[in-house]
């Protein structure tokens, strides 16, 4: 946030606050600008460190969930030279199987959407504590210039 000290001193100073008092006010607004700044930066550093994280959680997920695809055709597409009972019976085999594999699947889908509430969670927990923590600089400057003010 770019905010002209120069300005803010003079408005000080035309609102009948002393020049002294003004600089002082302007300063310290400047420097709660920098804290809020760099608050900001460590809040997207964390938000992209959670985001990585769920990011490669997903890829791996996906990469099982390809595999037992792949394994899976593998076993579909094998020819069998069996009599037909047994060949019935590797069908519901397969299809058991193919249950299981699709029950995993949805749990692997469950977790994932999990873990990206989660993370929004935490990131709106994060935003509120910043959002609280820049509330109460305004409002300690605000104290301040009012003491400052009186003194």
């Amino acid at each position: 946030m770019e905010l002209d000290s120069l300005k803010v001193v003079r408005r000080l100073e035309s609102a009948g606050i002393t020049s002294k008092q003004a600089e002082v006010i302007g300063t310290t607004i400047m420097e709660v600008i920098k804290d809020k700044d760099s608050e900001s930066n460590l809040v997207s550093r964390d938000e992209e460190h959670l985001t990585s994280k769920v990011k490669d959680e997903f890829l791996k997920l996906c990469r099982e969930a390809e595999k037992m695809t792949h394994d899976l055709e593998q076993e579909i597409e094998r020819p069998s030279y069996t009599k037909d009972a047994q060949d019935r019976a590797t069908n519901v085999e397969t299809r058991n199987e193919l249950y299981k594999q699709a029950d995993a699947l949805n749990n692997l889908d469950d977790k994932i959407d999990l873990s990206f509430l989660e993370l929004e969670d935490k990131i709106d927990g994060e935003k509120s504590k910043l959002l609280k923590a820049c509330l109460a600089v305004v409002a300690n400057i605000g104290v301040r210039a009012i003491w400052i003010y009186w003194k």
